[in-house]
């Protein structure tokens, strides 16, 4: 993903993106803020893809195979472990598709506009 300012240019890569209170917001624990670029305090919304949502039902689907698994709840037989890695396989396979499809030219923030 490009984790660049839509603004400045600014790499954010690796920096902290602090957030600012909206206006008419207290200064201490606000309701609502907004992150913004260290570089040149422009306001900015995260530009999530569709795609990091399906990966998380898959996470969400493996976790709770696995927490059936120990709680004893399924008997571990052959059928099991490979339904558990078929499902770790379509993860592998489905983040590489995705990452080389959408999130190598995503942008990760985009401007934000107001409500």
């Amino acid at each position: 993903m490009k984790h660049d300012c839509p603004y400045c240019g600014a790499a954010l890569g690796w920096r902290l993106v602090t957030s600012k209170p909206l206006p008419g917001e207290r200064k201490i624990l606000p309701q609502r803020a907004v992150p913004v670029c260290p570089a040149c305090q422009g306001a900015l919304a995260t530009n999530i893809h569709w795609s990091e949502g399906v990966l998380g039902c898959a996470a969400a689907l493996l976790a709770f195979l696995l927490q059936q698994l120990l709680s004893g709840a399924v008997q571990p037989g052959s059928g099991f472990f490979m339904l558990m890695g078929a499902v770790m396989a379509a993860m592998v396979a489905l983040a590489v598709f995705f990452h080389f499809r959408y999130w190598r030219h995503w942008q990760r923030y985009k401007p934000y506009v107001s409500p």
